[in-house]
């Protein structure tokens, strides 16, 4: 994209084309090591050239494509594209690049250790058709010597630089399509008037620890596809409706919600209508106002009795710390997520669950016996963790009943569980894996749990100080294949047919559980 190589084809975004064209070399061998996001290479976000295709690239490039190191300077006059390795060796950058004008593409890497001053920059370069500029992890403080003097920049890679504060000069670049500033953990501010980079389709900010607010107008950026974090504020210009206009794809996090007024002024994010995002983070702290405006986020719209809108591409949801929140949807008909395969609940007490038709893996932290009453309903899932409840002794009856497809459960810190139900397994025909950790008062497992459980592989147990026996149906594993009780001092004997266990490769018995700081 940066340097004109990809264009738009009929509807389709400029990225999407871009993958396509990756997936095609992908399939004719040109590319190997490809990373994507699924099976289907929807989103490919890295590759390895094959080396026979990177000779003959190499060969058809000849200098306007170089890789150059420290110690072996080359005159880059003709050079279109150079990756520069440094290390903690001092250098002379300005001679480096003093007749590299031509340059469209410029990557730093450095190689072992370094010196902060190895990585100083001159402020008289000049690169006057320099397209993309990638530094991550060069421990820049500075990027000014780059953009006063590239107005056609459209790619700045500048994430896990040590850049405290993005020079206004940089909204002058007007071609900038993709600004990259992911784990600036020293970034306080971005420009003022960000606003002007109209050609901009990707804001990347996850993990700018320091950054505490949004600059304003930012839904005058009407290209923008990618924006990783959203952080409110009480202004006009810096509040929820900057999101409306804004045609989001991928991951959205939205940050200090408790800013939101009324249910009405939260519709105006028009959540639903963002059909290609895929996941969302909703995130501000409690209050009573966080139920209802929850609801105006992820409700959707009826007209003449039909669904319209909804997260229909939605692949991930967390929710935490909402005490007052009881649904997601005032009403079940009205809620729709057909993609929603991860869903993150944490310190939700009284939320419910219904009607989620395609969740595969669900993470409960700070369990309520009203949400684990409904995990039942969740007939795709796959994947259940549940940590953290200090008052059940057990769970409630029925807590695993119709999930065929379950393959792994996962128990950990509830304090007061003694037992679980002896048909609490009963059915689970694809159940692979079963981990339970830090359950002081549970002493065993009730004598016909693994009844029937041919396709268990695994079993983890650790810091249960009062277990003491396994089950007298442990000869039914007949598929496990690991066995790992760390941390149960109390541990009297195993129960006989063990014969059964032929395919167990791993075991491992121990009384002692190592506690790491801050455990």
């Amino acid at each position: 994209m940066a340097n004109d190589l990809i264009s738009m084809k009929g509807n389709k975004e400029v990225e999407e084309v871009g993958n396509e064209i990756c997936k095609e070399l992908y399939w004719r061998s040109f590319f190997e090591g490809v990373q994507s996001n699924n099976e289907r290479f929807d989103n490919i976000c890295g590759f390895k050239m094959h080396d026979l295709v990177h000779d003959l690239a190499r060969c058809m490039m000849e200098d306007e494509a170089r890789v150059v190191e420290i110690e072996c300077p080359v005159n880059l006059s003709r050079a279109r594209h150079v990756t520069f390795n440094y290390s903690n060796q001092a250098f002379d950058m300005l001679f480096a690049f003093q007749k590299a004008e031509c340059l469209r593409t410029l990557m730093l890497s450095r190689h072992g250790p370094f010196r902060i001053e190895a990585c100083k920059f001159p402020c008289h370069l000049y690169f006057p058709s320099l397209r993309a500029f990638d530094a991550k992890s060069s421990m820049l403080t500075s990027v000014s010597f780059v953009i006063n003097t590239s107005k056609h920049l459209r790619y700045l890679n500048l994430s896990g630089t040590y850049i405290r504060i993005l020079p206004e000069s940089i909204c002058f670049l007007r071609s900038l399509q993709t600004l990259d500033v992911r784990f600036c953990r020293n970034l306080q501010k971005l420009p003022k008037h960000m606003s002007r980079l109209r050609s901009l389709r990707h804001l990347h900010i996850l993990g700018c620890s320091s950054l505490r607010h949004m600059p304003p107008s930012i839904g005058k950026l009407t290209c923008l596809r990618t924006l990783s974090i959203f952080i409110m504020g009480r202004r006009r210009g810096y509040d929820v409706d900057e999101l409306g206009s804004l045609n989001l794809h991928g991951n959205l996090g939205i940050k200090n919600l408790e800013e939101v007024k009324s249910p009405v002024e939260a519709k105006k994010a028009n959540l639903d209508g963002k059909m290609t995002l895929k996941r969302l983070e909703l995130s501000w702290d409690r209050n009573e106002k966080s139920q209802v405006i929850i609801e105006h986020y992820v409700d959707n719209e009826s007209y003449g009795g039909e669904l319209e809108g909804g997260f229909l591409h939605l692949q991930s949801l967390f929710i935490t710390d909402l005490p007052n929140l009881e649904r997601l949807s005032k009403e079940e008909r009205r809620m729709d997520f057909s993609c929603l395969s991860y869903l993150h609940i944490e310190k939700c007490p009284k939320l419910t669950l219904h009607c989620l038709r395609s969740i595969k893996e669900l993470i409960i932290r700070g369990c309520s016996e009203a949400l684990l009453k409904t995990v039942s309903n969740l007939h795709t899932l796959t994947s259940l963790e549940i940590c953290d409840n200090e008052n059940l002794a057990s769970f409630p009856d029925g807590i695993l009943q119709n999930l065929t497809t379950f393959q792994s459960l996962k128990i950990e810190r509830f304090n007061k569980l003694q037992l679980l139900q002896s048909d609490m397994l009963i059915g689970l025909s694809s159940l692979e894996g079963l981990s339970i950790t830090s359950c002081h008062m549970l002493e065993c497992f009730p004598v016909e749990i693994f009844r029937g459980s041919y396709s268990v592989k695994s079993i983890y147990i650790e810091d249960c100080i009062k277990f003491k026996s396994l089950s007298a149906s442990f000869g039914d594993l007949t598929a496990l294949v690991s066995l790992q009780l760390i941390g149960c001092p109390e541990l009297e004997a195993f129960p006989n047919d063990l014969n059964n266990l032929s395919r167990l490769e791993n075991l491992m018995l121990s009384g002692y559980t190592y506690q790491g700081d801050g455990s």
